[in-house]
């Protein structure tokens, strides 16, 4: 495959951008929400997207959904085993 900018990748119909705050786009991908202002998300008449959903760090983090599990057994008085659906998890706080 070619690339064009230094190591990244180029395909065709697909345009690369350096500017993290550029919001006129149709596909954002980031490895962090950091950069993605959610609230401007398809305000431009153009329907965007981007490969995270708001605020989902209380899902895709292991310690996040952790503790929005236990938090959701506790509430509801369930006497469930969170390690039966859950991998063991530690949370490390240096």
């Amino acid at each position: 495959m070619d690339t064009e900018k230094g190591d990244s990748i180029q395909f065709p119909g697909w345009e690369s951008s350096d500017d993290q705050f550029d919001s006129l786009f149709n596909f954002k991908w980031k490895p962090v929400s950091q950069g993605i202002n959610f609230e401007l998300i398809s305000k431009h008449g153009i329907k965007q997207m981007v490969n995270h959903i708001e605020g989902h760090q209380n899902l895709t983090t292991k310690d996040g959904l952790y503790s929005n599990m236990r938090h959701h057994f506790e509430s509801k008085g369930l006497e469930q085993n969170i390690y039966d659906i859950l991998p063991l998890t530690f949370v490390i706080d240096y």
